[in-house]
Formats: structure tokens, C-alpha cells, sequence
């Protein structure tokens, strides 16, 4: 992994004062999971040991549900 590229990335979030998180979901790569409040964007970064970064982008439609959605959730 190219750890320089991942703590700019970092360094920057925090510039910025963007809400981030890092966690790992596969063996071998560090995901950064970005929240950007009031634009409904949210962003998981992966950086991979082979030096790959993918960027997978979510968006909010806006529609707020009730607590009928915690199943949809769970099924």
C-alpha cells in the first residue's frame, strides 16, 4: 500500500473538517468511509496494498423514512 497517499487523503479530510472513518472490510486494503453533511454525499475510499484506490460514491435522494425501514435494513 502507498501509506503516503492514504495519510494525505487523511490530512486532508481533516483540513477540510470532513467526517471520516477508517476501517477494513477486505485483507488487503484500508477503507475511508467520508460523510459530506447537508450535500447527501457520502463516499468509501479503498487503498489497496497493490497501490489501487477505488472510490465508490453514494447519494441521498432525500426521502426520510419511519421505523417500518429498520426492515428493509435487516432483510
Amino acid at each position: 500500500m502507498q501509506l503516503q497517499k492514504l495519510v494525505d487523503f487523511l490530512n486532508e479530510l481533516e483540513r477540510l473538517g470532513l467526517y471520516y472513518t477508517v476501517t477494513s472490510v477486505r485483507s488487503d486494503a484500508v477503507m475511508v468511509d467520508v460523510s459530506k453533511p447537508l450535500t447527501g454525499m457520502r463516499y468509501e475510499v479503498e487503498f489497496f496494498t497493490n497501490g489501487q484506490i477505488l472510490a465508490e460514491i453514494y447519494q441521498s435522494h432525500g426521502t426520510i423514512a419511519n421505523e417500518e425501514a429498520l426492515q428493509r435494513v435487516l432483510s
